[in-house]
């Protein structure tokens, strides 16, 4: 599915992903040299790679204008302070407002039999905890601080599905790794031998729930089952396609025929100097990029009738 019509919205997401990459390989070559003292040429030549690609993400045409158009935008303190902030209040309600406890207790059985003595995966969870939750911790920093820096404000829905990926996939870990710790003092728990039914039921319950009240979850069934969703796909792939055949210096694309508010909220401009713009088209090596203005058909005018007045 294509992204947003802003290629620098792109960008910041492949950022997003780039850090994730790096700092799991990061971890992972940390790890290696805690336990095993050796650091494979492998996982070497990984890290270089990795590396490598992200630079060139970072210097790709378009960024330096984005990133210069905001005053606030690589402030170190600033960024800190307002990740810490915004990371305080957005994951707290994360934790409250999303289905992340309900689903929690169906995980606990599963988290129970992958800490066993006998399961393959249990090496997986043999880690120090501190190291692990640190890096848990300081990944979600390190992902909503990377906007700040960047733009200098808070980080869009579509960037903060990353940031929602990574918290799920930590959270599930660090409560598997905390049930390997104390897995030795609860003991035989029944709620964590097995899946319960009350339990399922009203598991069941809440998220359905949860669901209903989720604008998001509305909006983004609304936009797949009227097809807007399929629409706005092949509108961008056509625009990628003229992006890359066209010859001219300044591309004129045409409107995008609907705007999926679970994908998009606003088009190119009609403006060839617009921001946007100009960060379209430095990513295919254009001078200009600007929509194509619709013509307004004009209004036949309409013969004068006479008035015909009432009689008393």
């Amino acid at each position: 599915m294509a992204g947003s019509p802003f290629d620098s919205g792109h960008y910041r997401l492949q950022r997003n992903l780039d850090v994730v990459m790096l700092s799991c390989l990061g971890f992972w070559a940390l790890l290696r040299l805690i336990y095993h003292r050796t650091l494979p040429v492998s996982l070497l030549i990984l890290l270089v790679w990795a590396g490598f690609c992200s630079y060139m993400v970072v210097q790709a045409p378009g960024n330096a204008i984005r990133m210069g158009g905001n005053s606030s935008s690589q402030d170190l303190v600033f960024s800190a302070l307002e990740a810490a902030k915004f990371g305080w209040v957005y994951f707290r309600n994360l934790l409250f407002q999303s289905a992340i406890l309900p689903l929690s207790l169906l995980f606990l059985p599963i988290a129970y039999r992958l800490t066993d003595s006998r399961s393959p995966a249990r090496v997986y969870f043999a880690i120090n905890g501190w190291l692990a939750l640190g890096f848990y911790l300081g990944l979600l920093f390190i992902l909503t601080f990377l906007h700040f820096w960047a733009v200098g404000v808070p980080p869009v829905a579509r960037l903060l599905n990353v940031v929602n990926f990574v918290w799920v996939v930590g959270w599930f870990y660090t409560l598997t790794f905390f049930v390997r710790i104390f897995r030795g003092t609860i003991g035989s728990w029944p709620l964590l031998l097995r899946h319960r039914w009350p339990v399922i039921l009203v598991v069941t319950v809440v998220l359905g729930w949860q669901g209903y009240r989720n604008a998001n979850v509305r909006l983004t069934y609304e936009d797949l089952r009227y097809g807007r969703a399929q629409k706005y796909h092949r509108a961008m792939m056509a625009r990628y396609q003229l992006m890359t055949s066209a010859r001219a210096d300044t591309v004129i694309l045409p409107s995008l025929p609907v705007l999926p508010v679970s994908l998009v909220l606003d088009d190119l401009s009609y403006r060839s100097g617009d921001m946007f713009n100009d960060c379209w088209a430095g990513y295919f090596y254009r001078k200009g990029v600007k929509l194509r203005k619709v013509p307004v058909p004009a209004v036949t005018p309409q013969p004068d009738l006479p008035q015909i007045a009432r009689k008393p």
